[in-house]
């Protein structure tokens, strides 16, 4: 596992794994926040995402995740990808899952506080 891992390695490898700000349990998303390291860029460019999420950062709806974030949206971090599995399209005829961004998506919540 690389923890630096350059641009030719985040494009040659199968899976990426990230931290995750807060889970949307309705929606089955989870945010993840702009940071100086590149977890944007492997959570998008990977086969496959997994984000490690803890069981406390999960929220029920979208307005509890927005009461959440104000703070850190005050903060400054107001950028936030919000990953909801994998992407797909229809525009073309047939749907296709994965065309833009990881063909599957993982969580793992681990226990915590």
């Amino acid at each position: 596992m690389e923890t630096d891992p350059s641009p030719a390695a985040i494009e040659a490898a199968e899976t990426g794994v990230t931290p995750a700000g807060l889970g949307v349990a309705n929606y089955g998303t989870v945010t993840l926040p702009a940071s100086e390291e590149p977890r944007e860029i492997i959570s998008l460019y990977c086969t496959r995402h997994v984000a490690v999420l803890a069981e406390s950062d999960i929220v029920a709806d979208m307005p509890a995740a927005y009461d959440r974030l104000a703070g850190e949206f005050q903060a400054g971090t107001d950028t936030q990808i919000l990953a909801t599995g994998p992407s797909s399209t229809a525009d073309m005829g047939e749907l296709l899952e994965g065309v833009h961004g990881p063909h599957e998506t993982h969580l793992v919540v681990v226990t915590d506080r």
